[in-house]
């Protein structure tokens, strides 16, 4: 995969998008929305847990996913088993994943 840098609005979409990951979520095991609004957000959720799996594994998907939708740094992470370098590879190619996936780029 080619390094590139997500463009700031982009980036943005994508932070935003993960942080609304755990409300739809709860809306979908919730039945709290209708039916045609659960499936749209099942394809999000379904669509952005694959792109963090892909990457780190389905074990630790839901924290990445987490702490790019908080910005959570290095320092603050539920993630201990990966070098501060490792980490911040993670978000990024994360990020190119759930970017490509959704298809909001190349």
């Amino acid at each position: 995969m080619a390094i590139w840098k997500i463009e700031n609005g982009l980036d943005l979409l994508i932070t935003a998008l993960c942080l609304d990951y755990t409300r739809r979520k709860r809306a979908i095991d919730s039945g709290a929305v209708s039916q045609r609004i659960a499936t749209e957000f099942k394809y999000y959720n379904f669509k952005i847990f694959d792109a963090a799996a892909s990457v780190v594994g389905e074990k630790f998907a839901e924290i990445y996913i987490e702490e790019i939708g908080k910005r959570t740094g290095y320092a603050q992470s539920k993630i201990d088993c990966a070098s501060e370098v490792a980490y911040k590879e993670y978000k990024r190619r994360i990020k190119e994943n759930i970017a490509r996936k959704l298809h909001l780029c190349d």
